[in-house]
């Protein structure tokens, strides 16, 4: 009996527990970068198979080429992301404090401030996903229902 009565530490990913204050300011942010990604999606997914039911082929390409560019100047501008769960441990030990903590902030700094540009990739690899969805598994299942002709 005196087991059930125990209380159970809170589960890590359970979300109760040791919470902070809610940040106002941040989760503004957080509520304006969802509704830009929200945007951008629409737009760039209506363009996307609007063009693609038009049959203008260079799409796919232009596209491509689009989410290529995007995704080597994320990756560029953030380094890498070789400092991105970096300890100030982690850094030679050539490097004073001062510097590890420079460049371990600079690194935050550049993940924050390139945050914007996920708003644009994430809905260019998302017409990939979707056009892949239709061309290999949705086209099929239609074709064997009988909605769509071959």
């Amino acid at each position: 009996m005196a087991n059930r009565d125990r209380k159970l530490p809170p589960l890590p990913w359970s979300g109760r527990g040791s919470q902070k204050e809610p940040d106002p300011a941040r989760e503004r942010e957080a509520r304006q970068l969802m509704l830009t990604l929200l945007g951008s999606s629409v737009l760039i997914l209506t363009v996307y198979f609007v063009l693609n039911s038009l049959e203008f082929w260079p799409i796919f390409f232009i596209y491509m080429g689009i989410s290529a560019v995007l995704i080597l100047i994320y990756v560029i501008y953030n380094k890498g992301f070789v400092y991105k769960d970096a300890t100030p441990e982690m850094l030679p030990n050539t490097m004073t404090p001062e510097q590890k903590e420079t460049v371990l902030g600079e690194a935050k700094a550049r993940l924050r401030k390139s945050r914007w540009m996920l708003t644009l990739i994430i809905p260019f690899v998302l017409a990939f996903m979707l056009d892949a969805l239709y061309l290999f598994i949705l086209s099929d299942l239609f074709t064997a229902l009988g909605i769509l002709q071959s």
